[in-house]
């Protein structure tokens, strides 16, 4: 008996050392019907994530929107997600690592790891997916008031098929090897300001692409009210800093003028005028909502395939003024605005239709509504807004303390 009772003991013990050694896994809960939250990581597995990026182009390419202005004597960034469909789930993601900035993410995602509502709720994140979620956010925030976002720029090639605007290395003398798309989270974990970030990119990190697809770029701010975009093509990175208005946008695509001229497909032209027209009038937070879904919704009418094909911008050169859609004057019309109480109007229809549908019913009719948000940060005091598309008059609220559901914006 004693020695049954040893060997269950030391059973017990050996378990408690192997849960110890392996740590648990993150929580996950849901918020409402738009997030899941996951987190606090208080580890990360880099090397596993960086050779996952190394084998794999299980990326995505984001039609979205972002600009950074100071506002009522504050910088704030606005930034969209402009796509119309996703049958992912989105994820407020907190990583709390001893040594670094705490930070938390937002990731809405399209990766064929990632797993859907029904898969979440039976099985989890799954192995993979946990370990590499940390490093897909499209926005990460520190607990320092250092923000980054991430819009995507086209993959091009030449007619010899060689790749454009391709990074295989920014520092080849650098410790750390860091795939383009999960570079939002290092400079968090590792950056006080904007300051910091310029420094830990020039000397702490080797920064790649993979070949013939996606790059992306970021718009940086701190909470110190400065911000600066941050945009990788031609084998290394540019910096573009606000103009002297104080005002710093992106869209799809190249802001550096040496890119720029070597580049196609210039997604997103339409949408960046619309940013920076509208940034103009803007007085107040709520006037930076209002603009943001404005800009938003001049793609966001469009059917998914027609919003895919035309690259999620009515006012595209890849469509121009001859197309038989009437996008630009229906573009236009939701700008202008002597037409915002119609267009109020339209929107609050179609909340409480797409409200009312269920979630297959959503996906079925390709607006599936995961992938659409507008968000709000301001970066002095540690908060991003997110408004749902379909309802506008309410927000998530984020912050390090949590997140809180806020009845209409304020």
């Amino acid at each position: 008996m004693k020695k049954l009772l040893c060997a269950l003991t030391l059973l017990v013990l050996a378990c408690a050392l192997v849960t110890s050694c392996l740590g648990e896994s993150p929580a996950l809960s849901q918020i409402g019907e738009a997030f899941w939250e996951v987190g606090p990581y208080t580890s990360l597995e880099e090397d596993f994530v960086d050779e996952y990026f190394a084998q794999t182009n299980d990326n995505w390419g984001g039609g979205c929107s972002a600009i950074s202005a100071v506002i009522e004597g504050r910088r704030l960034v606005g930034r969209n997600m402009d796509l119309n469909i996703s049958n992912k789930c989105a994820y407020v993601v907190r990583t709390q690592v001893p040594g670094k900035y705490e930070t938390l993410g937002l990731a809405y995602t399209f990766r064929s790891v990632s797993p859907d509502e029904e898969e979440l709720k039976v099985s989890g994140l799954g192995e993979t997916f946990e370990k590499i979620l940390p490093f897909m956010c499209d926005d990460v925030l520190n607990s320092e008031g250092l923000h980054i976002e991430i819009n995507m720029r086209h993959g091009e090639q030449d007619q010899e098929g060689n790749d454009l605007f391709g990074v295989e290395h920014t520092n080849p003398d650098a410790a750390q090897r860091v795939y383009v798309f999960t570079l939002g989270q290092y400079i968090a974990l590792n950056c006080r300001n904007l300051t910091e970030a310029r420094e830990y990119l020039a000397r702490e990190v080797d920064v790649y692409s993979q070949k013939n697809y996606w790059n992306y770029a970021y718009i940086l701010t701190d909470g110190e009210g400065n911000s600066a975009l941050l945009e990788f093509g031609n084998g290394t990175y540019y910096w573009t800093e606000p103009g002297e208005d104080g005002i710093i946008a992106q869209t799809n695509f190249y802001i550096n003028e040496e890119c720029r001229a070597r580049e196609a497909i210039l997604t997103g032209l339409g949408r960046y005028d619309a940013l920076l027209e509208g940034i103009q009038t803007v007085t107040t937070k709520a006037d930076l909502f209002a603009l943001m879904k404005k800009v938003q919704f001049s793609s966001y009418y469009l059917p998914y395939q027609e919003c895919k094909e035309n690259h999620f911008d009515p006012r595209s050169e890849v469509i121009g003024e001859e197309n038989d859609l009437g996008l630009d004057l229906t573009y236009e019309f939701v700008m202008d605005p002597e037409n915002e109480e119609l267009i109020s109007y339209a929107l609050t229809a179609q909340a409480e239709y797409l409200l009312s549908l269920t979630r297959q019913e959503k996906q079925d009719a390709n607006y599936y509504w995961e992938s659409t948000f507008t968000e709000i940060v301001d970066p002095a005091e540690r908060v991003i807004e997110v408004r749902l598309f379909e309802d506008d008059t309410r927000l998530y609220r984020i912050t390090f303390e949590g997140v809180e559901e806020i009845a209409e914006i304020q």
